[in-house]
């Protein structure tokens, strides 16, 4: 399948959850093909596009709330990337943040179980996960799965 058509998915899917203060803008450089779960991989993009979504309307200092995708093929992998100016994760936490029920989120905002669940799809396809993050500067996380003829 083409991932970037199920990543362009999630993406409307999405822009019907944001506000008109939010820019999503998805950059898709061309990918080859690849074996995987396309409806799995899309439900990242959107629970991460999600979060991002909660960080940046946090972040009042911003005037341009901005959530960006990135795609593209390296090291005979493919490479998305989802990243935000939002809020930022402490980095007395950021090493948390996969495991099974943490939130950062209000009492009966959130599971905490949105990255886990994202961590576990992406290990599911040989891949890995991971987040950068910096207070009031913003969050990029990072997947890969391996491109499988």
């Amino acid at each position: 399948v083409d991932i970037n058509r199920y990543i362009s998915v999630s993406c409307n899917v999405a822009q019907t959850n944001l506000d008109d203060t939010i820019n999503l803008q998805f950059v898709a450089e061309e990918l080859p093909h690849c074996k995987c779960k396309p409806a799995y991989l899309g439900q990242v993009v959107l629970g991460l596009i999600m979060n991002a979504k909660d960080a940046v309307q946090k972040n009042r200092d911003q005037t341009t709330k901005q959530i960006t995708i990135n795609s593209f093929a390296n090291d005979n992998r493919i490479v998305v990337t989802v990243s935000d100016n939002g809020m930022g994760i402490p980095q007395p936490i950021i090493d948390q943040v996969f495991d099974p029920f943490f939130t950062t989120k209000e009492v009966g905002q959130g599971k905490g179980l949105g990255l886990t669940y994202c961590q576990d799809i992406i290990k599911a396809h040989g891949g890995e996960i991971s987040l950068q993050s910096n207070v009031n500067e913003g969050t990029t996380v990072t997947f890969w799965i391996p491109i499988k003829q």
